[in-house]
């Protein structure tokens, strides 16, 4: 079992943690992610570093998964890369950093495979 923790500002994600014990491996998103938060927050009027730093929040997750945490992370970064076109971040720097119609039934199917998938209850 590994925790997987996920950073987000509002709703546009910026890094991936994945910890086992002790040992812990951080992959931050591409350049890309940083740019379409600091854009979100000049827009939602949070440029200043009080209120910036309170949209900041971590999901955390326990998951099944073997391999070396820096290869887990990688991949976990990559989905991320994958899933927002840089018309999606584009979407969320107009609407402040905040998700989109459509993202939250996105974020609950995605939740729901992924706790089938721990359950190992997903077909393959």
């Amino acid at each position: 079992m590994l925790k997987k923790i996920l950073v987000y500002w509002r709703d546009i994600p910026s890094q991936v943690i994945v910890q086992r014990g002790r040992r812990r491996e951080k992959v931050m998103l591409s350049d890309r992610f940083q740019q379409a938060i600091d854009r979100a927050a000049m827009r939602a009027g949070k440029g200043g570093s009080g209120p910036y730093l309170a949209e900041w929040r971590r999901e955390t997750t326990t998951v099944n998964a073997a391999g070396e945490l820096r290869e887990i992370a990688r991949a976990e970064a990559r989905r991320f890369e994958e899933a927002f076109s840089d018309e999606r971040l584009e979407a969320l720097i107009k609407s402040h950093g905040r998700g989109v119609v459509g993202e939250a039934d996105e974020k609950q199917r995605f939740s729901s495979a992924e706790r089938l998938a721990k359950d190992g209850k997903a077909g393959g």
